[in-house]
């Protein structure tokens, strides 16, 4: 059974304030104080005192004193009977001043040390780490006693990129259906534990002092499923979420108030890879969310000290609409003119940290200038004369107004090394697509060319009937002056032409090399053997041996003279060897030799 916050009506409350573990005098003022825990934020307490004046000797003690400067440590104790308790350990952050027609306040304002996990962006890589390990290091560094659950999936590579801190874990533990839940000393990050026995029963009439509550059924889904592309597999993954059983305040059913407007299934949706085991955390994550989103609003009774986010409480004496569990987001305690009152924030928001966060992400441009946000075309006015020497490309961008001068962009590759790459500039003239780096438009970048129909891509028009079809069976490159590769897939054909009608043509389907030039000439080679044709001429030059080599008949035939030379000639037949025609000769300017077994003239 949870407790009651009874307490006898003349119970003094006292609270104390320490500064670097010493009391604040006495001779100080303190007005109000205030102490705030709340899910996913910072815990933090105000401190307003009655300070100086314009009398002589109103010398402003407190704002003088060496108490509270920034930096120092403070605790925050309360309690009845002088039997205090920790509420708030921090330290001093802002030290301010109001004055108004009531006098002069000194405004004190103290933050947990967790508040350094907010200062500064970051950039970090966690390889093989799970969520709740890159978690506790990052906390670690602070010095702060932390407890984390642990988390399922193993990323292979994590990365905070130009974030603080706090804002990177509040992401991580947002995704995988966490909440990062704050106390006096530790930082709890977990699921929220609906089950538990509530701590305190507040009752209408007895121990409640306000409360404003409601139920939105807008908020409420039946079914949550997250989807992932799996470049792996190349298939679309899902993964459903889990819902929560706990039943909390109240009698509407849940799942009765989805069928008011909202999708039989929510769906969630991401083109990163993610495993299944992710994306039924992503998806239950939402699921919770939205059951804790059933039941928002704000309760206030006598100041209690050991009821932090993330607790329940137990409402009774209402109607049967809002009696029983509900989920604490927020405390809230303040101190002020004798009385010390505690309000409790109720369920939690639908929405993800990062839609109701600004500025997670740093300023466009670093904040130096307006941004260029998204992709932008430009047409090429110049690709020569760089003034920096970075082989940069002018273009025109249309959209900053005819009369305005170029911009040099940088140009991409999809090779580009040093002293070795693909080179494929623009023409004059073309129309390019401009991206930003770091959308600053002082900084652009060509990402590629663009055709349309009044610059149409080459094979539309390069020959009669060939276009870009459904089958995408053509592709290839074409240059300014109709240089051209061509790849043909149906045929499985490749094509080297110039504008001059030199070509080269590897052929699958006719399982043939061809070799043709502009004059005729023409060098097959095909599964029947090798044909050169010469439409003249042919020669053969070598500065060595020349060797012909054929494993059955050599057949050479000459329609005009067949003529040899050579310092010695040597013919051989292995059987026979014959020579004929309608006349003969046989003439040696020396000595002549014919010699056999048998010689037989005639």
């Amino acid at each position: 059974m949870p407790s009651t916050l009874l307490r006898n009506r003349v119970e003094v409350i006292t609270y104390s304030i320490l500064i670097e573990g010493k009391a604040i005098s006495r001779e100080y003022q303190v007005l109000s104080i205030q102490v705030v825990y709340e899910i996913n934020r910072i815990p933090f307490a105000k401190i307003k005192l009655a300070d100086g004046g314009v009398a002589e000797q109103d010398d402003f003690k407190a704002g003088n004193s060496e108490d509270f400067v920034p930096g120092k440590k403070i605790t925050i104790k309360a309690g009845y009977q002088s039997q205090e308790k920790d509420i708030f350990k921090g330290v001093i952050v802002k030290h301010s001043i109001k004055i108004d027609g009531a006098g002069s306040e000194l405004h004190i304002e103290c933050r947990h040390q967790a508040f350094k996990t907010t200062i500064g962006r970051k950039n970090r890589v966690f390889i093989n780490n799970k969520d709740s390990d890159a978690i506790t290091k990052i906390l670690n560094e602070y010095g702060l006693t932390v407890q984390v659950s642990t988390t399922q999936h193993l990323h292979e590579q994590l990365i905070q990129h130009y974030a603080t801190d706090w804002d990177f874990i509040l992401m991580r533990a947002d995704f995988n259906g966490f909440l990062v839940m704050p106390q006096l000393e530790k930082i709890k990050i977990a699921s929220p534990l609906l089950s538990a026995e509530p701590k305190y029963e507040i009752q209408y009439g007895l121990t409640m002092r306000k409360l404003e509550i409601g139920v939105d059924a807008r908020n409420q889904f039946k079914k949550v499923t997250a989807y992932s592309w799996d470049y792996t597999n190349q298939e679309l993954i899902k993964a459903q979420g889990d819902p929560e059983s706990t039943q909390l305040a109240g009698n509407f059913s849940p799942n009765k108030l989805a069928d008011v407007g909202a999708p039989s299934d929510y769906i969630l949706q991401t083109s990163a890879q993610l495993s299944d085991k992710v994306l039924n955390a992503w998806s239950t994550a939402k699921l919770v969310r939205s059951k804790l989103a059933f039941l928002q609003g704000t309760v206030s009774f006598m100041g209690a000290d050991d009821i932090y986010p993330g607790d329940t409480l137990r409402l009774s004496g209402l109607s049967k609409r809002f009696n029983g569990k509900v989920f604490v987001r927020a405390v809230s305690h303040t101190l002020a003119e004798g009385d010390w009152n505690t309000e409790v924030m109720l369920g939690l928001g639908e929405s993800w940290f990062v839609e109701n966060q600004p500025n997670i992400e740093a300023p466009a441009t670093a904040g130096n200038t307006p941004p260029f946000k998204g992709l932008t075309t430009g047409l090429v006015t110049k690709i020569d004369g760089d003034p920096l020497g970075q082989f940069r490309v002018q273009v025109k961008i249309p959209t900053l107004q005819a009369d305005q001068d170029s911009l040099w962009a940088r140009m991409s590759s999809f090779y580009a090394s040093n002293e070795a790459g693909a080179i494929f500039y623009p023409e004059i003239g073309d129309e390019v697509l401009l991206g930003f780096l770091n959308e600053d438009p002082q900084n652009p970048v060509i990402l590629g060319k663009l055709y349309s129909s009044k610059r149409k891509p080459p094979f539309s028009t390069l020959e009669a009937g060939a276009d870009i079809d459904a089958d995408n069976k053509t592709k290839g490159f074409v240059s300014r002056s109709k240089l051209m590769i061509k790849f043909e897939e149906e045929k499985k054909i490749i094509s080297i032409v110039t504008p001059g009608a030199n070509k080269i043509v590897l052929d699958d389907d006719q399982q043939s090399i061809l070799i043709t030039d502009q004059h005729g000439n023409k060098l097959t080679l095909s599964k029947d053997g090798i044909i050169m044709e010469s439409a003249k001429d042919v020669s053969i030059k070598a500065k060595g041996a020349i060797k012909l080599e054929s494993t059955q008949d050599t057949i050479i035939k000459a329609s005009g003279n067949l003529k040899g030379e050579g310092v010695e000639i040597a013919f051989k037949g292995s059987a026979k060897f014959a020579a004929e025609g309608a006349m003969a000769e046989l003439k040696g300017s020396g000595q002549t030799t014919i010699k056999g077994g048998i010689v037989m003239i005639n």
